[in-house]
């Protein structure tokens, strides 16, 4: 068996914290400002609590045109790839072509997807980030394994949809935003205020910075 360098070998304190039956760190307290607790102490949704039925429907009366704006990102393009992660692996098994020649059986294509999330269009669930060991809303980060994927806070409690108002404010309107620039609250509300739009309780935000210029 092959030595293993000292310089490897890393030593490890066990964490001074309990973990209860429900999965949470025994007395974590959240950064400010936070939203722990707003909906229960057992909420997996955050802020999607508030797109209630009643504000989902009250959304679906302000279509006029019907015209749909794709918002999804290229598969592997070069503005999805982070330098960390691999690019997908497209695998074609069968295609029509396959068939021209064949036996007169149906002909159909079918091929594999091999990929990153974020090569992508994605969501994340709040299982995706912590901080000391914790989650949102005081959920043990050991919840989230590759094994057993996440316990808490996993996207599935997403999956019915996200659908109400949404707001889109334009940061771009002089130009790309430069890299690392951070957007605070005031230039939101000021971008806000230049539309004439108002943003509430509910409403889908979406941030235009230009460096996605066809978006």
């Amino acid at each position: 068996m092959r030595q293993v360098p000292d310089v490897a070998l890393k030593g490890w304190t066990p964490p001074h914290y309990e973990v209860d039956d429900r999965g949470k760190v025994v007395g974590a307290v959240p950064g400010q400002p936070n939203n722990w607790g707003r909906w229960g102490d057992d909420d997996q949704r955050g802020c999607l609590n508030l797109l209630t039925p009643e504000r989902v429907a009250a959304a679906a009366t302000l279509a006029r045109t019907g015209k749909r704006f794709a918002l999804g990102l290229p598969i592997g393009g070069p503005t999805t790839m982070p330098g960390y992660r691999p690019p997908p692996l497209h695998l074609f098994s069968q295609t029509t072509g396959d068939f021209v020649l064949g036996d007169g059986r149906l002909q159909y294509s079918d091929d594999h997807l091999v990929l990153a999330l974020q090569a992508t269009t994605q969501l994340d669930g709040f299982g995706h980030v912590g901080s000391g060991d914790v989650l949102y809303n005081g959920f043990w980060a050991g919840l989230v394994t590759a094994s057993s994927g996440a316990r808490r806070l996993g996207i599935h409690n997403l999956a019915d949809g996200i659908a109400g108002r949404a707001v889109l404010l334009d940061l771009a309107l002089e130009g790309r935003l430069p890299g690392g620039h951070a957007i605070e609250a005031d230039a939101l509300q000021a971008a806000a205020d230049a539309q004439g739009v108002a943003v509430g309780a509910g409403d889908i935000v979406l941030i235009r910075t230009g460096h996605l210029g066809w978006l």
